[in-house]
Order: structure tokens, then C-alpha cells, then sequence
């Protein structure tokens, strides 16, 4: 006689496929999900750098100057630059010896593009990269008489925006430099 008991489980062979089968399945969807997240930072950088190059470009257009920094200016507010143990309030290069600011944010260079921009970027400024003595945050704008650069340092991990060169520099640091002449 043959025992037709329908309470039968499931072998511990069968739970271990189903087990490997799901960690597979959740290891593909993490990985996905992670160059998603890169992917919408470095597009949410682009985004921000080319409406601030935009908006020097307008005012050129319409004073005919670039606005009169002559020098380096933070892009973004003050308030998008805090205090921390590496940097001063409102700077986004540092000293990385003695966390003195390099270039911090200009009211001067705010003001000037302010009409140009309804509501401020804001650039991740809690990555910091090291690169020849130097500690970098968000972005910064270099003006001169007729030309200016709009530069960022990133970390390895992130490339720079498709429309900026890039400079591949010790210690896995990209150096992303635009140039507007």
C-alpha cells in the first residue's frame, strides 16, 4: 500500500534553491539601484553647474561684463557651505594644514546673477576631496576679464558632467573643469 498523505513539506534542497534563487535576485536589484543613484547625482550636478554658467552668460548678455569678481567665488549660499571641523563657514576650498578658506562664497558674485536665477542649485557640498594640500567642496567659479571656468573636484567614484573635461589626478580624484570663453 502506498502512503498518500498530503501533508507532504518541502525538502530543505528545495527551501536552499528557493533562498540562493531570491539572494541572486536581490543582489542584481541592489546593484541596479545603486548606478540609478550615481546616475541622478552626476545628471542633478550637470543640471545645477550649467544653469550657474547660464546665468553668468546672461549677465554678459546684458552688461556686457561678466559679473565683476575677478577671482574665485563658491557657487551657491553661504548657508550651503557649514562650518566643519575641515572648513570655515562659506568656503569650499580649504587648507586641508590649517583649514584656513582658499575660496569661499561671494555676496558680491550672488547678487550679480540672482536675477538670472529663480531658485539657487544646490550642489552636494558634504563630499570632500583631498587633492595637493587642498580640501574641496561643491564648486567654485573662476572669473577673469573675459573668460571664466566653473571647476569641481569628485571623489573616484563620480565622473564629471558629460559636458565638462575631465583631469584624472592622484588618489583617484577627478578634477571637472568647463571653460567659457
Amino acid at each position: 500500500m502506498r502512503n498518500t498523505d498530503s501533508n507532504r513539506g518541502f525538502t530543505i534542497v528545495e527551501l536552499l534553491i528557493v533562498i540562493v534563487v531570491i539572494a541572486i535576485l536581490a543582489g542584481i536589484t541592489i546593484v541596479a539601484f545603486n548606478g540609478i543613484q550615481a546616475r541622478a547625482k552626476s545628471v542633478q550636478l550637470q543640471s545645477a553647474l550649467d544653469t550657474y554658467v547660464k546665468a553668468i552668460r546672461l549677465h554678459e548678455a546684458e552688461h556686457g561684463i561678466f559679473p565683476n569678481i575677478l577671482g574665485y567665488a563658491c557657487l551657491g549660499k553661504a548657508a550651503d557651505y557649514p562650518a566643519t571641523s575641515q572648513f570655515p563657514a562659506g568656503a569650499c576650498v580649504a587648507d586641508a594644514t590649517t583649514n584656513a578658506a582658499v575660496y569661499s562664497v561671494s555676496s558680491t558674485f550672488n547678487s550679480a546673477i540672482a536675477a538670472y536665477i529663480s531658485n539657487t542649485p544646490v550642489l552636494n557640498t558634504s563630499t570632500v576631496t583631498a587633492y595637493g594640500g587642498w580640501l574641496y567642496r561643491g564648486a567654485y567659479v573662476y572669473i577673469e576679464s573675459g573668460w571664466f571656468e566653473i571647476e569641481i573636484a569628485l571623489p573616484g567614484s563620480q565622473s564629471c558632467p558629460s559636458n565638462f573635461r575631465e583631469y584624472d589626478l592622484a588618489g583617484g580624484v577627478h578634477w571637472c573643469q568647463k571653460d567659457n570663453y
